[in-house]
């Protein structure tokens, strides 16, 4: 029978205080990180060898540079089987800090603690706004894309962080990448008229990247709704289109009024009906927006679901819990746990809750059935639910010039009168009574210089430019190199 394996040092203060003993007996000495996710811990490790391990280089004045660590590589696969670029320093068993702490170096091993894992993925990386949105329109040129959509998508995913929903901004991108490299996503794409009865239009994405296309349907809507009043356009068959409120702002920007029902369609289903223990369908957002002249636009984005599964992708990669009643286990039991969601590989998953129980069922139902059916597009059903990665949107949009009511001065102070009589209910407590479109207005403002993205997330994204590199042999390069 074989010895029972021995714990890592790092998993019992037993461990640390024997390994803490055996260097300070080789005339290590420790000292405090100053700079990455584990400056508040003490650092100690084992002597010995680095297996396979090449130098690299530190720049030491105090601070510890992690990314040269997150360079390190043993192989083409990286350490453990772990790929090259979620590998860095918090996956390392042990520490050895040399004599005078002028020099470091990474003692690598192919086992991971836990522990050390999930302070990484908690720890959030600031990244300069405009650097993170140069990287990500230089990923998708190199990817392919042309000028106008590397820049339209990067638009849309870096305001989509900016407006504080990073459920919907950068950290979208490794999931578009592969479906790009399983040919699902088709870069390049012009929406194709499908039906035009002059202010009523079909539009076709032709699974065209969501940033572009949609963006190109509004402008075709936007259009037709200035020549004729209004106009109820309806796109399908496009790739995910991201943040609807995005699409709302771009037509109250221009002095129109917005509603959009929007439905999802990707592998496997989310969000489970109400009274139901099985997800059916996704989390169908609806969408409104109200120009107001000299004020910033009333925007109503929620998603019909208690929380956008982007946000419990966020949780997920940041090992947080999730509020109580949004999400459910494989069989049926409430839980906070947002891993349900993703694990076990393959599934059984749980399911996300509809808001407000029947009410928010009712409304992504709607969002179904306007927002694809009616337009000829695809809702969530098994027989649909081919794709890999990919996940299809289908929007109904109902664009109009509110001047053409004749009622313009009237609404004006009507709209003020009322937004002011809301704000001025007593506060219950220490909260704020915000206008719809005021957190995100706040979080750009909060957002402008640097933009917060958890470990976990970043990993992800400097796999995703790898990808693209052995695909096309460009790269953005690596977006952990912007910090």
């Amino acid at each position: 029978m074989s010895a029972a394996r021995k714990p890592s040092p790092l998993q019992s203060e037993t461990g640390r205080e024997r390994n803490r003993h055996d260097s300070k007996r080789r005339g290590s000495r420790f000292c405090r990180l100053r700079d990455g996710p584990h400056r508040s811990n003490w650092c100690y490790g084992r002597t010995g060898s680095a297996r396979g391990c090449r130098a690299a280089s530190f720049r030491w004045s105090g601070r510890f540079d992690w990314r040269d660590g997150r360079r390190w590589s043993q192989g083409a696969n990286g350490f453990g089987g772990w790929p090259l670029t979620t590998f860095n320093a918090a996956t390392t068993l042990g520490w050895t800090i040399l004599s005078d702490c002028s020099a470091l170096l990474l003692l690598l091993d192919r086992r991971r603690d836990p522990r050390l894992e999930e302070d990484l993925a908690l720890t959030d990386h600031f990244i300069p706004t405009a650097a993170l949105h140069r990287w990500t329109t230089k990923l998708w040129l190199a990817a392919g894309s042309n000028e106008r959509e590397a820049t339209l998508t990067a638009d849309h995913l870096v305001g989509a962080n900016l407006a504080g929903h990073d459920s919907h901004g950068v950290g979208m991108v490794p999931r578009y990448v592969k479906s790009l490299l399983e040919r699902e996503l088709r870069l390049n794409q012009t929406v194709a008229v499908a039906n035009d009865s002059g202010s009523l239009l079909t539009l076709d994405g032709q699974r065209g990247l969501g940033q572009s296309v949609a963006y190109q349907a509004m402008e075709i809507a936007i259009a037709r709704a200035r020549r004729d009043g209004v106009c109820i356009a309806g796109l399908r068959n496009a790739h995910h289109i991201g943040r609807i409120g995005h699409w709302a702002e771009q037509a109250a920007a221009q002095g129109f009024v917005s509603v959009h029902f929007t439905n999802a369609v990707s592998n496997p289903a989310m969000v489970a009906p109400f009274g139901g223990a099985q997800a059916r369908f996704l989390t169908n957002p609806f969408t409104v927006a109200i120009p107001r002249k000299g004020e910033e636009p009333v925007l109503l984005d929620f998603a019909s679901s208690a929380i956008a599964h982007g946000k419990v992708r966020v949780a997920y990669n940041r090992r947080e819990k999730v509020p109580e009643g949004c999400l459910i286990d494989a069989r049926g039991q409430p839980t906070t746990d947002p891993a349900v969601m993703f694990e076990p590989e393959g599934g059984p998953f749980g399911a996300l809750l509809p808001f407000a129980a029947h009410k928010g069922y009712a409304l992504a139902m709607v969002c179904e059935l306007l927002g694809a059916a009616l337009l000829g597009g695809e809702t969530t059903r098994p027989a649909n639910l081919t794709m890999k990665h990919a996940i299809w949107n289908n929007m109904l949009v109902i664009v109009f010039d509110p001047n053409r009511l004749g009622t313009g001065g009237a609404f004006e102070n009507e709209a003020r009168a009322f937004i002011e009589w809301v704000e001025s209910a007593p506060l219950s407590g220490t909260q704020e009574i915000l206008v719809p479109g005021d957190p995100e207005r706040r979080s750009r403002k909060a957002r402008a210089h640097n933009v917060p993205v958890d470990g976990g997330t970043l990993a992800q994204l400097d796999a995703a430019a790898q990808a693209i590199e052995g695909a096309t042999g460009k790269s953005p390069g690596l977006l952990s190199s912007l910090e």
